[in-house]
């Protein structure tokens, strides 16, 4: 699974609402072949992958250390993710350091903006619409849910949320 979705790559609009919840440009980091860089990827089953494409669940990375985020009440998540206990730490890497682990940047952006969508009165829209998209795209999630997503934040974050 990407981190941050392929299709981020032919979207310049996107990259500018990611850049912002990250605080820095992100742009270099999801253009050109640096979008499939392992470091935006992680190894998921496929339940697990709905469960972090819809936002149910996040990584958070502080100090070198990844932990599982749960966004959602365990009767949402997928039963993989059900018998881990939210922020439990996540190993990555080997012992080689051929494969660098996720960057900590794409993970803590991809959580900063679950947290978001998870307290806005907007959600379940959104959850709607990510919902549609998978089924339009029979399991693609690689489609357009980010730019449309991406699309909602101002409206979300100026009508939907008291935070």
């Amino acid at each position: 699974a990407h981190i941050i979705p392929f299709s981020a790559n032919s979207h310049p609009e996107l990259r500018k609402a990611l850049s912002i919840f990250a605080g820095q440009s992100v742009e270099t980091l999801l253009t050109g072949s640096q979008i499939n860089d392992p470091s935006n990827g992680l190894l998921l089953d496929p339940t697990t992958h709905s469960s972090f494409a819809f936002f149910r669940c996040g990584i958070e990375c502080r100090d070198k250390t990844y932990r599982l985020r749960k966004l959602f009440p365990d009767k949402r998540l997928s039963e993989g993710l059900v018998r881990h206990d939210d922020e439990e730490e996540l190993p990555f890497g080997c012992k080689s350091h051929i494969v660098p682990p996720p960057s900590p940047l794409l993970c803590n952006v991809h959580l900063a903006l679950g947290y978001v969508l998870s307290e806005c009165n907007a959600f379940p829209m959104i959850l709607a619409i990510l919902e549609d998209e998978e089924e339009f795209n029979s399991r693609n999630t690689d489609g357009e849910y980010w730019l449309v997503t991406a699309g909602q934040l101002p409206f979300i974050l100026r009508e939907g949320c008291e935070a």
